[in-house]
């Protein structure tokens, strides 16, 4: 392919601070597990069930609240995506997947899980129960001779704040901007 001739493995890596606000005191932010995880683990801030499949309503799902809220800069975007062994174990993942956190919305980050299974999922207050990739939006010129690739990587840390910024979205969310 024409682009795997300048992929190559990054040599340093890049810290980005990200502003985030705890909305209670034992919420827990999101973190890797391990040195060179691409996501961070996220914990559901309080109990939640997420019904069963039902012939009349289907999948089951609900909307799990993470306890806080993030002011991602502009031109990056946060992903919530599922967790390999909730979907292999329990059947659980996440609608929209990714679910896109734009860099506008300053509301709570919730996770919309679904329930592929007949039998209802207790989910407890401090379970990990998605993961968060926080990146740049990229855009790349193929004019080669304008092209510039950087061979870094970077993880997030996390600048916690009492209060983020206000934009023109706030706290809306989940189809806040229409059906079409």
């Amino acid at each position: 392919m024409f682009l795997t001739k300048f992929l190559f493995k990054p040599k340093a890596v890049l810290y980005a601070k990200i502003a985030v606000k705890k909305l209670n005191e034992d919420a827990k932010l999101p973190a890797y597990s391990r040195s060179g995880d691409a996501c961070m683990d996220c914990y559901a801030d309080k109990d939640v069930t997420i019904p069963g499949f039902d012939l009349e309503k289907g999948l089951g799902r609900a909307s799990v609240p993470l306890g806080f809220a993030i002011a991602l800069p502009k031109g990056w975007e946060a992903l919530v995506r599922p967790r390999s062994g909730l979907a292999l174990k329990e059947g659980l993942t996440i609608l929209n997947t990714p679910g896109t956190i734009d860099e506008n919305y300053r509301g709570e980050v919730c996770a919309i899980v679904c329930n592929t299974t007949s039998k209802a999922y207790n989910v407890k207050k401090g379970d990990r129960i998605c993961q968060l990739a926080i990146r740049p939006i990229l855009g790349i010129d193929l004019d080669i001779k304008k092209s510039s690739f950087t061979n870094k990587s970077f993880e997030v840390m996390w600048e916690e704040k009492k209060e983020l910024d206000e934009t023109n979205r706030g706290t809306e969310g989940f189809g806040s901007s229409g059906r079409r």
